[in-house]
């Protein structure tokens, strides 16, 4: 039996986020029988798809959008011709948008050493939500790096 073990996008699993413009998929395939051999693995996403004998392509198609979901679906065909589906779901980040926000900064701390990382810091903030909230996201970068928190809940 074939069966794909693992579906990436940008080398993560899950449901990872990326600022990659034409971010790059990747897969590893199993299978029972000795000796199997990729002869096609079909990438689709939305209109775009890509043939290829390669285990790993680059997105060539329509330019994504910032801050949007998309589903990859991925179909691998063996050299005996049994085949095996995956797909899994990435976003994409703020990509070219400019930042929009407040600086936040923890009112005990200091920071007065050279060459030494401050102490890590852990920052919140409670506020109303009104409505039901069927999702929320949070963009956020510090000391160049680049965080995405979600919360979804039913309504």
């Amino acid at each position: 039996m074939l069966k794909i073990r693992t579906l990436k996008t940008e080398n993560r699993a899950g449901c990872p986020v990326t600022d990659e413009r034409q971010p790059r998929f990747s897969f590893s395939l199993e299978s029972d029988r000795n000796g199997a051999a990729l002869r096609e693995a079909v990438f689709a996403l939305g209109d775009w798809t890509k043939k290829t004998s390669e285990q790993a392509t680059v997105y060539d198609g329509p330019a994504l959008q910032p801050r949007t979901a998309y589903t990859l679906s991925l179909t691998a065909t063996d050299d005996q011709g049994e085949t095996a589906a995956a797909s899994m779901r990435f976003e994409t980040g703020k990509l070219e948008e400019a930042w929009q926000g407040e600086w936040i900064s923890h009112p005990g701390y200091c920071f007065r050493e050279k060459k030494i990382s401050p102490r890590p810091l852990h920052f919140q903030k409670r506020f109303p939500a009104a409505g039901g909230i069927v999702s929320a996201r949070l963009y956020c970068t510090a000391l160049g790096q680049i965080g995405r928190a979600s919360c979804r809940e039913r309504v």
